[in-house]
């Protein structure tokens, strides 16, 4: 699940048999663009311009693929979460 500023922007799949980069706007009139690439059940964030993000933290993340793991943009208040826990290797979940 993508959210921009707190609102859900996009629900993508994340088969294991799916790639494909996904495009979505963000900014106050929605003026700049962000990629996702989706492979193998795995998602990562491509690297935005550094006026965008200095550090590039969300880029610099890489993939995740458990839903533990998120991709944050605090510059751009860009989030990147799993929707549903796959409770594989985890011996609990804290909310």
């Amino acid at each position: 699940v993508i959210h921009v500023d707190n609102k859900v922007v996009a629900e993508l799949s994340l088969n294991d048999s799916d790639h494909y980069h996904y495009i979505f706007t963000f900014g106050d009139e929605a003026q700049h663009e962000a990629v996702i690439e989706v492979d193998g059940g795995r998602v990562r964030m491509l690297e935005l311009d550094a006026s965008l993000c200095p550090r590039g933290i969300c880029a610099h993340t890489g993939w995740i693929e458990h839903s533990y793991e998120s991709i944050v943009c605090l510059p751009n208040r860009i989030m990147i979460v799993f929707r549903e826990a796959d409770s594989d290797g985890l011996d609990g979940i804290t909310f």
